[in-house]
């Protein structure tokens, strides 16, 4: 019973823990919608669908993952308007189910073009609705504390921007972006009781990167992320490297294999380092990452709570007149 407790006690820290910052994949780049909404629409083609999986914590004294978060996203382009329309869920599932955080976006997209420039703005409201499961917990412990824990819903509003540059040869582009969540501020706190329920602290984002053609078979993607929500920040920057192995009729690439390493930084010190793979062919995309955390937990909790992450999308009607990037970069 005390290791049931203690583990229970722990998960709670955990989850306190994590609600200092809102959902960031590793592969923020293969989740355009629950990074940015100014990224609504930006893609070469007609409709984009999107499905990520993330598995965290895994190899600690736990039965299972303590989190897993899948979450699924489309969005359509009417570029003859310069609109967009996308939707979004994610399902965050903490330790067995004991919380099960439902979430749903849907964006609308504008664009500015400016013959190789472009800026897209987007604004995007969200739904979140957390379920807390007391048949999964020690009943002793809510003997002591019956109404510590509680189920809710609330209401938010994001917003963000990104500016593309294509340069000339059409094989290049580098982009800019930033974004605010959590314009509405909602009341966002899983404690109840002990702990009044405090407002959910804007996070503010900015993200940079780019798609360089090299001797046209090769192709360098560099990219930095930077959170900052509560007083906690975090930096995601690496580089992939892409190989053309197959092209189609018109000399465009139309296979494209990569991997790269990706460093996560939390409040200026080194957590993790992600080493990362993928393909793409033709209008498919599949990416594989795994989370090495460099720093250790906290004594008594064995094993190292690594992370893995699986990113797919499919973009229907792919115009490849422009389109040299590769999976890295589903922003183009």
């Amino acid at each position: 019973m005390k290791s049931l407790v203690l583990k229970f006690f722990f998960l709670s820290i955990l989850i306190n823990q994590s609600y200092g910052q809102s959902l960031v994949y590793s592969q923020y780049y293969a989740s355009p919608l629950t990074s940015n909404p100014g990224l609504t629409g930006v893609f070469k083609g007609t409709t984009r669908l999107c499905a990520n999986y993330r598995s965290q914590w895994n190899n600690i004294n736990s039965n299972s993952a303590l989190y897993n978060t899948p979450s699924l996203s489309v969005d359509v382009s009417i570029p003859e308007k310069n609109l967009a329309f996308g939707f979004v869920f994610v399902n965050d599932q903490t330790n067995d189910k004991i919380f099960n955080t439902l979430e749903a976006g849907a964006s609308v997209g504008y664009k500015l073009r400016f013959n190789l420039f472009e800026i897209s703005m987007g604004i995007q409201g969200w739904y979140k609705q957390i379920y807390f499961d007391p048949t999964k917990v020690e009943s002793s412990i809510l003997a002591v504390e019956p109404n510590l824990l509680d189920n809710y819903t609330n209401l938010d509003l994001n917003t963000g921007l990104i500016a593309t540059y294509m340069f000339p040869n059409e094989k290049s582009s580098i982009f800019y972006g930033a974004a605010v969540s959590h314009l509405l501020a909602p009341r966002d706190q899983v404690v109840n009781n002990t702990l009044n329920r405090a407002k959910l602290a804007m996070r503010y984002m900015f993200h940079t990167g780019g798609s360089f053609s090299i001797k046209d078979e090769y192709r360098i993607m560099p990219g930095f992320f930077a959170t900052y929500q509560s007083k906690s920040t975090q930096f995601n920057l690496g580089t992939s490297v892409g190989f053309h192995f197959l092209w189609d009729d018109y000399d465009r690439p139309s296979g494209t294999v990569f991997t790269g390493i990706w460093f996560r930084l939390n409040e200026f010190a080194m957590s993790a380092f992600i080493p990362q793979v993928g393909l793409e062919y033709n209008n498919f995309k599949i990416g594989f990452s795994y989370d090495y955390v460099t720093n250790s937990m906290s004594s008594g909790v064995t094993g190292r709570p690594n992370t893995l992450e699986l990113s797919l999308s499919y973009i229907f009607n792919r115009n490849r007149s422009t389109d040299y990037s590769c999976l890295y970069s589903p922003y183009f």
